[in-house]
């Protein structure tokens, strides 16, 4: 999704890119994940419909920063000139 809305689909070279991370990667995927996992949980009996919506906030708030502190890291990192294999042989 990433790739589709920033103009270069590379990585975070521009502001436009990097609002586009925050808006949909940061956003709205953990709302996603968030409301997946606590539903899940609150399914199986984990959680009760009274701590819903504290787990879902502890949920997708650790989702948030794990993406703001890890996903750009990364990006920056697959793009690290290291030494390529060569798979010829």
């Amino acid at each position: 999704m990433f790739r589709k809305f920033s103009r270069r689909g590379e990585g975070l070279d521009c502001v436009r890119d990097v609002n586009v991370f925050v808006l949909f990667v940061v956003f709205f995927s953990t709302l996603i994940s968030a409301s997946i996992g606590v539903t899940a949980l609150l399914v199986s009996g984990l959680v009760t419909r009274e701590s819903f919506s504290e787990v879902w906030f502890a949920w997708w708030i650790g989702d948030v920063l794990s993406n703001l502190v890890f996903a750009p890291f990364f990006s920056i990192w697959s793009k690290w000139p290291g030494k390529k294999v060569d798979m010829s042989k």
